[in-house]
C-alpha cells in the first residue's frame, strides 16, 4: 500500500520538524521472543514514518531460521549524532503503546551499513512479497517506481544467494519440503508439490542447485515421481 505524505507533526526531537537536522536513512528490525510478533506492529510502524519521517516502509514477513513473524521497517529521518538511542525507545513506544510488555520487543535500529542503499533496502524488505502467504507491506511517501527500482536493485546487487544455505539434493527433496511445511503452514492442508517447492526456495534457508539439475541429476527421479512421494506422504 502507497500513501501520500501526511500534515501530522512530530512530538519527538527529532523528523520532519527539523528541517535543519540532515536527513538520514535507518533500518530496523522488531521481533519477539519466541514467537509472531503482532500483526498490528505494521501499522504500528507506519504511523511512526508517517509522524516523523521524509519517508519510509515497513514489512511484515517469515523469518528463515526461527520460523516466526517479524517486522523490517526502511526509514529516512532527520536526526543528530547521538540519538540514536532516542528513536529505538520512540520506536519501541508505538509498538508497545507506551504500556509495559513481557516479553518486551527485541528491537535493532541501526545505520546502513557498507553497500547498503535506501533502493538496496527497500528491495530487501519486499523480496518476499507473492512468496509468503503472511507477507504484508505499507509505504510511505514512496512511488511505486521507486519500490520497483528498489526490488530490481537488490535482485542485482544482493550476496550469494546460497550462501548459509541448504542444497537440495534428489534424496533430501521430499524430507526438507516436508519439514518446511510442518514449520510454516500446518495446520493448513499441503498444496501440491511444485508449489510448495517454490515458497520453499522463496522464503527459507534452501536452493536448488542449477549446474546439478542442467546436469539432469534431479531427473532420477522424475517430477511426476516428486508428485507423487509428496502426494503420499501428505
Amino acid at each position: 500500500m502507497l500513501e501520500r505524505a501526511a500534515t501530522l507533526q512530530p512530538t519527538a526531537p527529532f523528523g520532519r520538524g527539523y528541517p535543519t537536522y540532515h536527513p538520514r536513512p535507518i533500518k530496523i528490525v522488531a521481533t519477539m521472543p519466541g514467537r509472531d510478533c503482532p500483526r498490528e506492529w505494521l501499522n504500528d510502524g507506519y504511523r511512526f514514518a508517517q509522524c516523523y519521517c521524509d519517508m519510509g516502509a515497513v514489512a511484515l514477513e517469515i523469518g528463515p531460521e526461527h520460523r516466526h513473524l517479524h517486522l523490517h521497517g526502511v526509514f529516512v529521518l532527520r536526526f543528530q549524532d547521538g540519538m540514536m538511542d532516542l528513536v529505538k525507545r520512540n520506536f519501541e513506544a508505538h509498538l508497545t503503546k507506551g504500556l509495559d510488555r513481557d516479553p518486551a520487543p527485541r528491537l535493532s535500529v541501526d545505520r546502513f551499513g557498507h553497500g547498503q542503499t535506501l533502493g538496496g533496502m527497500l528491495g530487501y524488505i519486499t523480496k518476499n512479497a507473492g512468496v509468503q502467504p503472511e507477507f504484508e507491506f505499507r509505504a510511505f511517501n514512496l512511488t511505486q517506481a521507486q519500490l520497483d527500482a528498489g526490488r530490481h536493485e537488490y535482485r542485482m546487487y544482493k550476496v550469494d544467494p546460497t550462501e548459509q544455505k541448504i542444497k537440495l539434493m534428489p534424496h533430501t527433496l521430499i524430507p526438507e519440503i516436508y519439514k518446511f511445511h510442518v514449520y510454516t503452514f500446518v495446520p493448513l492442508p499441503p498444496a501440491p508439490f511444485l508449489r510448495n517447492l517454490h515458497w520453499m526456495v522463496g522464503a527459507s534457508k534452501r536452493y536448488l542447485p542449477v549446474a546439478d539439475y542442467l546436469h539432469r541429476r534431479f531427473h532420477k527421479p522424475t517430477l511426476s515421481e516428486y508428485s507423487a512421494q509428496w502426494d503420499l506422504l501428505t
